[in-house]
């Protein structure tokens, strides 16, 4: 009887094993909502972080920097929440987009701004944020099937790679700043 018993839950435990194993390969991560949620939640700390730069850059291109980010940003808002909307959020509020705060920059910032050095840490916090921007919108492209989103999501890549550019620094990622579209 215990024998059987043992068999019963060593087979429950290797099916178990199985499945999440199948489950993972399989599509397994992060599911598009979520996609969602942490590339709407970046997006809002770029917008954030823009903001801190517009009132305390120095220097013409953090300046510019700034100011673009945050248009840019602004630009892309309506779409990216109405693609997000598709795939199934309903309500985006502020708190929850901006829950994605990250008090870490503002004491970085505030620092370098006490040390005459914003400018230089600006444009390094931005391209970082900017980066995990773009990253989350490869990761939505790469599960989505609609072509039409897949364009307007492109479109969104290309235009963070430009501002990312504007950082005039090089990357130190490793990773390839290919456009979703050529992948």
């Amino acid at each position: 009887m215990k024998q059987k018993l043992l068999m019963i839950v060593a087979a429950g435990t290797v099916l178990v094993i199985i499945l999440t194993l199948a489950a993972s390969l399989l599509g397994g991560g992060e599911n598009t909502q979520d996609l969602y949620w942490k590339a709407i939640r970046q997006h809002a700390e770029v917008i954030r972080v823009s903001e801190l730069g517009t009132k305390s850059a120095r220097n013409n291109a953090a300046k510019n920097l700034a100011i673009n980010a945050r248009q840019t940003m602004q630009s892309q808002q309506t779409d990216l929440y109405a693609l997000a909307g598709a795939a199934g959020i309903k309500k985006i509020d502020t708190k929850n987009a901006q829950a994605g705060k990250d008090t870490k920059t503002d004491e970085q910032l505030t620092q370098a701004d006490q040390l005459n050095k914003f400018d230089e840490e600006f444009m390094s916090v931005m391209k970082t944020e900017l980066q995990d921007y773009q990253s989350a919108l490869k990761q939505i492209y790469d599960k989505t099937k609609s072509e039409k989103n897949r364009t307007k999501l492109s479109g969104f890549y290309d235009q963070v790679q430009l501002l990312i550019d504007e950082t005039g620094q090089t990357s130190t990622s490793g990773s390839s700043a290919e456009t979703p579209a050529t992948n």
